[in-house]
């Protein structure tokens, strides 16, 4: 019924779908790495932690990065280097460098969730892709909080009434798995009550982790479903 404005619609999409379908295989293995890191490396020895999680979140922060490199190349300069400083703060001891190498990290984390809400918004319909990223965006954003857990238990004193870490080869490191699960309880409020934060310090974060939990779903909710109506506004004015 109208040519001209069907053909100025169509014209974008397919300059666009070339660049949607090379992302949507990164934003899958993005999706697939952050599960694995939360549900499958956690099933393995407390020996292999030390490795297995910088590993898998090194391949999160070069995966995560390829995909928005587009709008974002320096934050792809900046993830060889967050991956590398996760590769050596996995041999170092536990202290002061391996601290800020987790704070490093949690502002990394931060940084690609950050863009990946820019690419849902900036989306002009809500996809597949759309959808899968604010799904992992949500779940970075939890390990990110689980890596503040890390390091608030590691620089404070009872901060917990659980301390999350374990003894392996007579040497006390944080254990990761008790830390991103305590921050996950938190962050979708469930709150089972077997790890309480015991400090102040650990108080304003545990309530920090709950507010971002409700907000995030919050926000992308009204995101995707705003976008959903104006696509359908827009299709009903146009038949």
């Amino acid at each position: 019924m109208f040519p001209d404005e069907e053909r100025e619609y169509l014209m974008p999409m397919n300059v666009r779908q070339p660049i949607s379908a090379g992302k949507y295989g990164v934003t899958a293995f993005i999706l697939s790495l952050t599960l694995f890191s939360l549900f499958i490396v956690p099933l393995f020895p407390f020996a292999w932690m030390n490795r297995m999680y910088p590993l898998s979140f090194s391949c999160i922060f070069l995966s995560a990065a390829y995909s928005v490199r587009g709008k974002h190349s320096l934050l792809f300069r900046a993830s060889l280097l967050v991956a590398i400083l996760t590769a050596i703060s996995s041999f170092a001891a536990e202290g002061s460098f391996k601290s800020a190498a987790r704070i490093v990290q949690f502002v990394f984390f931060i940084l690609l969730v950050v863009a990946l809400i820019s690419q849902i918004s900036a989306s002009p319909e809500v996809s597949g892709k759309v959808i899968m990223d604010a799904v992992a965006a949500y779940l970075l954003l939890g390990i990110a909080f689980g890596i503040t857990v890390i390091v608030a238990d590691s620089l404070v004193d009872g901060a917990y009434s659980e301390p999350l870490s374990s003894k392996n080869a007579g040497i006390i490191k944080p254990d990761i798995r008790d830390a991103l699960y305590y921050a996950f309880v938190t962050y979708t409020t469930t709150g089972y009550g077997d790890i309480t934060p015991r400090h102040p310090l650990t108080k304003s974060l545990a309530m920090l982790i709950s507010i971002s939990g409700q907000l995030y779903v919050a926000i992308i909710l009204a995101l995707l479903v705003g976008k959903f109506a104006s696509r359908k506004t827009e299709s009903t004015k146009n038949t």
